[in-house]
């Protein structure tokens, strides 16, 4: 008989909402994965959490929602781009373009 041992990681969660959600992270020790980064300016909070998960990835981004904001394209990407200098982020997410939830401003997104 063969014992297989698997790790597993996890390409997309958001450990913030996870605890407004009431989920106890401390349960989540020794998890892998990649925290993803949903609005410009979360990463203040998020990084709190993210810390004390030293197998974790995360970004910083801004899902397509804010696309619906009155805070334009240019200002968003030079808010990420800092973000990710500032907090040594390992990638750039949420991003995209996002036609299937229909948040109401796909010109603003393509920008």
């Amino acid at each position: 008989m063969y014992h297989i041992s698997m790790n597993y990681f996890d390409t997309h969660f958001h450990l913030t909402a996870m605890q407004d959600k009431g989920i106890d992270l401390d349960s989540l020790r020794g998890i892998e994965g990649m925290d993803i980064g949903c609005d410009p300016g979360d990463i203040v909070r998020r990084i709190e959490v993210i810390r004390k998960f030293p197998s974790l990835y995360f970004s910083v981004g801004a899902d397509p929602g804010a696309a619906a904001s009155e805070i334009n394209a240019s200002e968003i990407a030079s808010q990420i781009k800092k973000e990710a200098e500032e907090y040594k982020a390992d990638f750039i997410g949420e991003i995209g373009l996002d036609y299937y939830w229909n948040y109401g401003a796909p010109g603003k997104m393509e920008d």
